[in-house]
């Protein structure tokens, strides 16, 4: 090994501060990623930071084995830089799903209903409001508010293959579709329908009122 190589070998981080590292940029990613997607990105943060001791707990099954076999393959030869750029190899392949992520799949409002739904917001749809909770662990929670007009509405509802539900309660309704059952207008709805559609672990709902010109919609994914 020449001086210049020794020199930059002495310069990296030793073994277990590198096998630590990774840990800490996935750990970062993920916080990064749910702050964007949550509607409230403080409460986003927090999702994120709740999930640490379980992304902790589920790297060491991959990262602690996968790091003692990159430290015995070269422990010899002692190329240090080398062996810590194999340690980080998984943090930056994390790294770039989530950036991948955000591109492909952006927490667009009105691309997540188009993709939760399977059809289009509608055209003329006014007032459009939106609140996206959940990630990792915790249920994905989708809510939408707009109004437009009836044409519109039996599009929706026949194009997702929603089914009415015959008998529900406020209650009900409203845990359903939280955070948007604040809404002032959620409360006013007259002689309100409600549709559902429930396919593997996704849970669709549509609300609206006897008008059917205001329109909430919830989809849940457990």
């Amino acid at each position: 090994m020449n001086k210049s190589a020794s020199t930059d070998s002495k310069r990296q981080l030793p073994f277990w501060p590198a096998l630590l590292l990774p840990f800490a940029v996935i750990n970062l990613a993920f916080i990064i990623d749910q702050s964007i997607r949550w509607s409230d990105h403080w409460d986003g943060f927090l999702n994120g930071f709740y999930h640490i001791p379980f992304l902790c707990l589920g790297m060491c099954i991959y990262l602690v084995p996968l790091g003692l076999i990159v430290f015995f393959c070269y422990r010899n030869n002692g190329d240090k830089k080398r062996r810590n750029q194999w340690l980080m190899a998984p943090a930056w392949l994390f790294v770039i799903l989530i950036l991948a992520g955000l591109i492909f799949s952006p927490p667009v409002a009105e691309k997540r209903f188009e993709r939760s739904m399977g059809s289009r917001l509608p055209d003329d749809a006014k007032n459009f409001s939106s609140e996206l909770i959940g990630g990792g662990m915790y249920d994905r929670r989708d809510t939408f508010y707009f109004e437009t007009t009836p044409g519109e509405v039996d599009r929706l509802i026949r194009e997702t293959g929603l089914i009415e539900e015959d008998s529900f309660t406020e209650d009900n309704v409203s845990r359903i579709f939280k955070p948007l059952a604040n809404h002032s207008m959620f409360r006013s709805l007259e002689k309100p329908t409600l549709f559902k559609l429930f396919e593997g672990s996704c849970f669709r709902y549509l609300i609206t009122d006897s008008s059917e010109t205001h329109v909430f919609v919830s989809i849940i994914r457990i």
